[in-house]
């Protein structure tokens, strides 16, 4: 139906919660639910381009807005963690915060993609799943499971960043949402929980699931940040 219940609606999204009964929700896709963001919401409430839905599809009408290098016109079409949308000739980057999400200007087209899980092909291909819902393929054997690659509009992939102490990491879920800091070792557990990532941050150690953890970058990050209300690039 394309609609929900505002009050219904992540307590994320900047949406008046009183007056109108019903707001977008966003089309089934690789983001969940409650952890991504309608481009209506995104162009009308986040970025303020719109003053109502008729402007916003007005805009995607016009091939105007672009998510990860595509053009996208679906009102309700979600965008999540990392996703690059491109508006005309500015570009905003989706990153976690305590909050939810936030979109923060950046100057780059390129995205940041963890990889899930990866599958050996027929003729010594290798499928690798990403965050994002992403196939690709690669006959890179030393791309390994929670590794970052970094992308181009087209997929292509430009560099890779290893999942290692020393990277510089965010967390993407849980009450410590948009902070980074660097590994300094990852736990393994041996009774079928999830094993969990000691994270550095301003000289206080944190220790996170795997699950809840991101590379962005080594020593610098690769993408602007934003953490606790403040920005980074």
């Amino acid at each position: 139906m394309g609609i929900t219940k505002r009050y219904n609606a992540p307590v994320f999204w900047p949406i008046k919660r009183k007056g109108k009964k019903f707001t977008v929700t966003p089309s089934p896709g690789p983001h969940s639910k409650n952890l991504c963001v309608p481009l209506a919401i995104l162009i009308r409430d986040y970025l303020g381009i719109a003053k109502n839905i008729k402007e916003v599809k007005t805009i995607l009408s016009g091939n105007n807005v672009k998510v990860n290098g595509k053009t996208r016109k679906e009102y309700k079409f979600p965008v999540g963690l990392m996703d690059v949308i491109q508006i005309g000739d500015m570009f905003f980057i989706t990153l976690p915060s305590k909050n939810g999400l936030t979109f923060v200007k950046t100057k780059s087209p390129l995205r940041l993609a963890k990889v899930r899980n990866k599958k050996l092909l027929k003729g010594g291909r290798i499928q690798l799943n990403l965050h994002d819902g992403t196939n690709l393929l690669t006959k890179d054997k030393e791309i390994k499971t929670n590794d970052v690659l970094v992308l181009d509009l087209e997929n292509k992939i430009k560099d890779v960043v290893k999942f290692e102490p020393g990277a510089l990491i965010m967390i993407i879920n849980g009450s410590n949402a948009g902070k980074f800091g660097y590994i300094k070792d990852l736990i393994k557990r041996k009774d079928c929980k999830e094993n969990i990532v000691v994270i550095e941050i301003n000289d206080s150690l944190i220790e996170v699931p795997l699950s809840y953890t991101f590379v962005v970058g080594r020593d610098k990050p690769l993408i602007p940040l934003k953490a606790d209300g403040e920005s980074d690039e």
